[in-house]
């Protein structure tokens, strides 16, 4: 969490902006658990007429805020993906931009008024409100002297080169709007038409599922489990349950047979999968014990529930809650009512955990294409880039992851639904 805090008095209760984020975070997932709970037919994150929010470069937001602003989306209904800050509207927008700096990053599209274009002057539509975001930026310091240095710095440096310097994490949090809460359509109907193209062309280069039959086939994941490259073993067992056995560093499986769909079969793969992330090995998430073994399972299977949504969405499939999550809905909406920081910590989780999930499927889906396709033009393969340290750029544009999960297996595992 951040280390500093801005706040606005307005008396004794007054919030610092990060709360107030949480507030509106929790508010908007209170929702969509609520509605859940009244139609088990609906996924997570319900498909609209994008794939994922970007920026105005055109750079996707992370774990963290793509799961919220696509939440938001579907509620707003917006069928365009881009969000931008109140600077961007009043500067990039209306032919006055202030960017000068190289390293900043460039909109994906040319701002600039095209020939005999009279634009209109471009605001934000009235009663409309900001979104929030997170972004996080490190401070690394050598732990001797206190010299900072940058993250493609420490990057670079061996893990007995980072142990000399300590890294801290400070939150910001920016507003944004989508283009949808501008009058950007009709004040240049002409850039509003370059965007529109421009992003709808940046979201196919996300995968769809390809058909198999009746069922979809995601090659990356099978390629994957196939081959064994997952951080732990994934074995398929008729007549069991699925579930990830920390003690064992294994997911037991059923095969796709036993599912009614193959989103079915990959959403739950990839809920088992996140709980695989959650080992001491790797994030050590199941050892970090709040001492209330309810509390503590309850928020690991939000984690692995939110984490299976985000990285489903961004390939094309819907994730539709598990029937052994279900039985958590009321708890988390205890949660998020009584202390919504609970959140915050909860969404650091989906973060780190979607992120990861999805770099290992991109390096897979790389490997299927070399497969099909003998050469692969990796510059110019539009693969979205989720690592939460490439993704701080602009402020401008600031944005922003073993006993909890024993062995748990389904009540019936002849037919594994997902919902």
């Amino acid at each position: 969490m951040g280390q500093t805090r801005k706040y606005h008095w307005t008396g004794e209760d007054a919030k610092s902006a990060e709360d107030r984020a949480l507030d509106t975070f929790a508010e908007l997932m209170m929702e969509r658990i609520k509605a859940i709970d009244k139609d088990w037919q609906k996924p997570w994150i319900e498909k609209g007429s994008f794939v994922m929010p970007r920026n105005l470069s055109g750079r996707p937001y992370n774990g963290i805020n793509t799961f919220l602003l696509l939440l938001y989306s579907a509620k707003r209904k917006f069928d365009m993906p881009v969000f931008v800050t109140h600077n961007q509207i009043a500067y990039d927008l209306n032919n006055k931009s202030k960017l000068k700096d190289d390293k900043t990053e460039k909109p994906a599209v040319d701002l600039q008024p095209t020939e005999g274009e009279n634009p209109g002057f471009v605001h934000i539509l009235k009663g409309e409100k900001a979104f929030p975001v997170f972004l996080s930026i490190p401070m690394i310091k050598e732990k001797n002297t206190n010299k900072p240095i940058t993250l493609s710095e420490y990057n670079n440096m061996t893990k007995e080169e980072q142990e000399r310097y300590y890294v801290r994490s400070y939150t910001h949090v920016y507003n944004v709007y989508n283009l949808q809460q501008t009058n950007l359509k009709e004040a240049r109907p002409e850039l509003y038409d370059k965007i529109e193209a421009k992003f709808k062309e940046l979201d196919k280069s996300g995968i769809v599922p390809m058909e198999e039959g009746q069922m979809f086939k995601f090659d990356p994941l099978d390629k994957m489990v196939a081959e064994n490259k997952w951080i732990c073993p994934v074995r398929f067992e008729e007549n069991q349950g699925a579930y990830y056995s920390p003690s064992k560093n294994e997911i037991v499986f059923p095969p796709k047979k036993n599912f009614i769909d193959g989103e079915s079969f990959y959403g739950n793969l990839l809920h088992e999968m996140t709980h695989s992330t959650g080992s001491k090995e790797l994030f050590g998430r199941l050892d970090n014990k709040t001492g209330d073994k309810k509390f503590d399972y309850a928020r690991e299977e939000l984690v692995a529930e939110m984490s299976a949504a985000v990285v489903a969405h961004q390939y094309g499939f819907d994730k539709h809650i598990k029937d052994d999550s279900a039985a958590y809905l009321k708890s988390w909406l205890g949660s998020l009512k009584e202390d919504p920081s609970f959140l915050k910590t909860t969404l650091d989780d989906v973060k780190k955990a979607a992120n990861f999930i999805g770099h290992r499927i991109e390096d897979m889906r790389l490997d299927v294409r070399e497969i099909q396709t003998i050469t692969v033009d990796v510059n110019e393969d539009g693969i979205p880039d989720m690592a939460i340290s490439d993704a701080l750029a602009d402020k401008k544009q600031g944005e922003n992851e073993r006993e909890a999960v024993e062995e748990v297996a389904a009540k019936n595992p002849a037919v594994h639904r997902g919902r």
